[in-house]
Parts: C-alpha cells; sequence; structure tokens
C-alpha cells in the first residue's frame, strides 16, 4: 500500500508541473499466443479463442524534455471459434450435432488500469516517435455457456457461468506520430507487446438432467500474449506548446 501512496503522489507531482498534457483514443487488432488460442479440450485452459480485437483511452503529462508519464484504460474482447469449440465437444459427449443446442457469449473480456512512462523523440517537421512502457491490474472473464443435450434417452442440461480472474498486465510499446495540426492534433500508428498474467481461479460447471445433478470445479490458468497493432488520434495542449 505504502508502494501505492508514493506512486500516486509521484503522478500528481507531474501533473502540476507538467508543460503539456495529452489525451488519446486508440483501437488495435492484436496477434494472439498463448493457450487462449489453443483448440483442445484435454487442455483445460484452452480458449479456442479465433480472432481478438481492444482499444485504450489515455491520458499524458509531459516534462520540458519531453518524458511523458500517464495511465491508460484499456478493454479487450476475444472471440472464440464457436465452430470448432462445438465440434470437440459434440465428439466429447459422444452425440450427434441434432442432440444439441448451445447457447453462449462467445467472447472473452478484459477491462483493466494501467500507469506507465514514455519518451517523444522529435524526428523531422511534424513528425515524432515515442517508446513506452506501461504496467497495470484488471479482469479478465470467462464467457458464460449453458448447453443442453439428449444422450441415452436422457436429456441434460450443463451450465457454465461467468467467471472472473485478477490480471497483471505489462505493455512495451512504440507509437510512430503525425502532428498534422499545429502540434495540437495528432494521428498515430503503434505496435507493443501485451503480456497477460492472470491468477488461477476454478471454473464451476453444473449438469443436470431430471434425475441426477451433478457438480464440477475446474482450475482456469489461461495464458495471454499478443503482438498489438494499431492507430489513434490524441490531442495535445498546455504551455509546452506555446
Amino acid at each position: 500500500m505504502k508502494t501505492f501512496y508514493i506512486i500516486i503522489v509521484f503522478f500528481i507531482s507531474v501533473a502540476l508541473n507538467a508543460q503539456t498534457f495529452k489525451i488519446g483514443v486508440t483501437g488495435h487488432s492484436p496477434i494472439l499466443f498463448g493457450d487462449i488460442t489453443e483448440t483442445n479440450l484435454e487442455n483445460p485452459s484452452a480458449g479456442y479463442v479465433e480472432y481478438a480485437s481492444g482499444g485504450n483511452i489515455e491520458f499524458m503529462f509531459y516534462t520540458k524534455k519531453n518524458w511523458g508519464f500517464g495511465f491508460k484504460v484499456n478493454y479487450s474482447e476475444y472471440i472464440k471459434n464457436i465452430d470448432a469449440y462445438k465440434e470437440d465437444l459434440l465428439k466429447d459427449l459422444n452425440i450427434a450435432d441434432s442432440n444439441m443446442i448451445m447457447q453462449s457469449l462467445y467472447t472473452y473480456r478484459y477491462i483493466g488500469f494501467q500507469i506507465g512512462t514514455s519518451y517523444n523523440f522529435k524526428i523531422k517537421g511534424k513528425f515524432s516517435i515515442e517508446p513506452y512502457i506501461f504496467f497495470g491490474l484488471g479482469v479478465f472473464s470467462s464467457p458464460m455457456e449453458e448447453i443442453t443435450y439428449f444422450k441415452n434417452s436422457q436429456t441434460y442440461t450443463r451450465k457454465k457461468a461467468i467467471t472472473g480472474f485478477a490480471t497483471f498486465d505489462y505493455t512495451p510499446g512504440v507509437n510512430f506520430q503525425w502532428n498534422f495540426i499545429d502540434g495540437h492534433l495528432a494521428l498515430a500508428i503503434y505496435i507493443e507487446y501485451d503480456g497477460k498474467i492472470l491468477g488461477e481461479w476454478a471454473e464451476e460447471t453444473v449438469t443436470y438432467s431430471s434425475n441426477s445433478f451433478h457438480k464440477t470445479s475446474e482450475t482456469k490458468n489461461y495464458s495471454i500474449s499478443a503482438i498489438n497493432i494499431g492507430g489513434g488520434i490524441s490531442y495535445k495542449f498546455g504551455k509546452g506548446l506555446k
């Protein structure tokens, strides 16, 4: 807790002495790695994720020497390959497609908050490059799922609730900017590594029929990493631009 207060005081001090401020919005499409992309029911952390997207809202403070300090709010969605998941599920249950109805949100979600630092290098004219690194905490959630299937002359329902995972997130990257309106408004493209470390958590599944009830708990520990490639727009203001 003491470290947290020191960081807050430091950021307040930087903000009060900042020469320039920046507000920005970005969006990206990641190249994914890790268990989250695996398509194998035997791997309890396989996520069957096919593609994803995400975005940030950021606020930065800059000193006279172009050092930047600030924070970001992150949001990402990871979409399941439901066809591959359903095919493996049918094989695992040993039933035909006509004997099963599936309802699911199909989407993993992440929301987080990061703090970090950057340095803005002027290249030429209105162009600049800005390497950065951010760290933060967030919550990653797995989707709910409900399956009704018919097997051995019996109808079963299987339910899995939304599960949240505490997450540590770190993001080093580089931002290429074109300051096209008097140094205030800028367009940017960026590339970054996005690493997420999730805490272990138990996902509970309930399967029941007219004469049976079975509850199971399976420990999940999804590993997620990505190369994010994206773009955005930002607005700078303050006495440092005068």
